[in-house]
């Protein structure tokens, strides 16, 4: 009986000793975590590009990314040059003396231009633009010292000289500006009557006619002297209740054209053929006005 006394005596203590180690190490955490003290981890925050400015503050700029694009340049190679160039060459050596030996084709190219005139057009001629652009070939001859341009069609079969052509110093009359022209609401026909001595009404222009003559009309004319002679045909606009006349076409000069308005000061135009073209095509059996025998 005593010895299980003694028993429980030895396990109640050592019950005791352990709360007693349980307790002291749970008061010892308890410390620690009051006094842990947490270690900071430095982080990397990225700087703004600053550019210099004239304030004294300094702000922070983006800067843009620039992407170079490389430009291709297309180099279209020289062509032959048209076969008209060696003939022009022969005219320069023996109808203007130059020498052969000088003498050398400079540049040739391809290139196009707004109507028939290949951008050289004659003084007082109509060119049309209804197919344009008109390619052909542009080339100069020189012999070092003097140059001479040549424009040709692109099947090379005519040549136009631009230096002969931009000489010409006539006086010029543009009888579309002159009239104002574009305003014109209807033209008309007349043909002379030598039995009644007055003009005689054939009839008014069809649209396609009409514009057609507005538009040769716009052509510079080359004047000259007006000369004493009896008109065949009359050409007459009409435009916002005002009538302009134009007399066309003489025994002795088919290629007058003139009229009473002060701007022609004694002078008559050189008709272009273009413009009789289009009054022909209305004279078709009809008798053509001539003088009485």
């Amino acid at each position: 009986m005593t010895n299980l006394k003694n028993n429980k005596v030895i396990y109640l203590i050592i019950l005791l000793i352990i709360i007693f180690i349980t307790l002291l190490f749970i008061d010892d955490n308890k410390q620690s975590n009051e006094n842990y003290i947490p270690t900071a981890i430095p982080t990397i925050t990225p700087e703004p590009i600053i550019s210099p400015t004239s304030n004294s503050e300094n702000k922070p700029v983006i800067i843009p990314t620039i992407i170079v694009t490389p430009t291709i340049i297309k180099i279209e190679p020289t062509p032959a040059p048209p076969r008209s160039y060696v003939e022009e060459m022969g005219k320069l050596i023996y109808e203007k003396g130059i020498n052969a030996e000088t003498l050398f084709l400079k540049s040739v190219s391809i290139n196009e231009w707004e109507d028939e005139s290949l951008g050289c057009p004659k003084l007082g001629e109509y060119y049309s633009d209804n197919n344009k652009p008109y390619k052909g070939y542009k080339y100069i001859l020189s012999d070092g010292k003097n140059e001479w341009e040549y424009h040709t069609d692109i099947n090379d079969t005519y040549t136009v000289i631009c230096e002969e052509i931009l000489k010409n110093s006539d006086k010029l009359i543009n009888i579309n500006s002159e009239l104002n022209l574009n305003e014109a609401e209807e033209i008309k026909l007349y043909r002379w009557n030598f039995d009644e001595n007055e003009f005689l009404l054939l009839e008014s222009l069809e649209e396609i006619d009409f514009l057609k003559v507005v538009d040769i009309l716009k052509t510079d004319l080359i004047l000259s002297e007006q000369e004493s002679c009896r008109s065949l045909f009359m050409i007459e606009f009409s435009r916002q209740n005002q009538i302009d006349q134009l007399e066309f076409i003489c025994s002795e000069n088919k290629d007058a054209l003139f009229g009473n308005q002060k701007f022609w000061n004694q002078m008559q135009a050189k008709a272009p053929k273009e413009l009789g073209k289009v009054i022909g095509s209305y004279l078709t059996g009809q008798p053509i006005p001539s003088l009485p025998e």
